[in-house]
């Protein structure tokens, strides 16, 4: 893969313009960072505030609520004695940004300025919406059940193997309009993983070293190897395109509201760029109007 000398976290960037149309995989550049050391990271991880870091144990299956995983499937160690103890204690261990902390803020601050130069590059937009980090650090064998992401994902992994199962993005045989729109609005709703889909997945073999671009609101899964624990890193954004879309989602589950009283259904989102377009920028005009009225 080519090498941009202006990345200082990533090469092999050329194929950024297929962001949140196909996932693609890249090199990074990270693989010795302190920050992303396993001693680092058992300092790092107990000093943060407990709403940062979820902890399961790893025996999840695919159909289970990735989102209630810390809850519905907790561990008998505690976050201290699995990170003692990875191999031993089946942990699932998700941390929401790790750059709270001082270790992680230069290294957040590389990887937000290498997405931007690569945006920049490929004509994307210039800034990285609301971006941040996610760590995931995991017991051989352990799952990522089926999900969806609310944001574009770089996924980096730093150590250990793993499986990545991405599904097409927009596509209603894996996650239906109805249900992305409740996704996307935080109603609760979730998509459910079905065996007949297993066959539609593209299906990714990681290792360290390596970067896998995961499309906003594409569907996916993830099993780790058997050889060793698994540590990885990602940066979520939005571009300008994929806030747009959220706007648009949130403001077509609106429209269903009104449905009763409407003589139409609202079309699903990506099936008009032009009608995607006005629901996304009605969305943000109608919430200029809320925080103005607010005031």
């Amino acid at each position: 893969m080519p090498t941009n000398p202006q990345l200082r976290c990533f090469s092999g960037m050329d194929t950024m313009h297929q962001i949140d149309r196909e996932p693609f995989k890249a090199l990074h550049k990270l693989q010795d960072h302190p920050a992303l050391s396993l001693a680092n990271l058992q300092q790092v991880l107990p000093r943060l505030p407990s709403e940062q870091v979820f902890f399961s144990s790893g025996a999840l299956k695919r159909t289970d609520d990735f989102d209630r995983a810390h809850i519905d499937q907790k561990s008998r160690f505690s976050l201290e004695e699995s990170l003692a103890d990875l191999q031993r204690t089946n942990a699932y261990i998700m941390v929401r940004s790790p750059e709270v902390d001082a270790s992680f803020k230069d290294l957040f601050a590389a990887m937000k300025t290498d997405v931007e130069k690569v945006m920049q590059d490929q004509g994307l937009g210039h800034c990285a919406l609301d971006p941040m980090l996610y760590l995931f650090i995991a017991s051989p064998l352990s799952i990522t059940p089926f999900h969806i992401d609310r944001y574009s994902t770089l996924l980096l992994q730093l150590q250990g193997t793993k499986k990545v199962y991405i599904y097409p993005a927009w596509d209603e045989r894996f996650c239906s309009a109805t249900a992305l729109e409740d996704f996307i609005a935080r109603s609760g709703v979730r998509p459910e993983y079905r065996s007949e889909m297993a066959s539609f997945s593209q299906c990714f073999d990681f290792g360290p070293g390596e970067v896998l671009h995961i499309p906003f609101v594409a569907p996916h899964h993830v099993e780790n190897g058997a050889d060793a624990v698994s540590i990885s890193l990602s940066i979520i954004f939005n571009t300008k395109e994929s806030d747009l879309m959220t706007k648009a989602l949130l403001m077509n589950k609106q429209l269903r509201r009104l449905s009763s009283v409407l003589p139409w259904q609202p079309l699903p989102i990506h099936t008009s760029p032009l009608t995607d377009s006005l629901k996304g920028q009605a969305w943000r005009f109608a919430s200029r109007v809320k925080r103005a009225v607010k005031f």
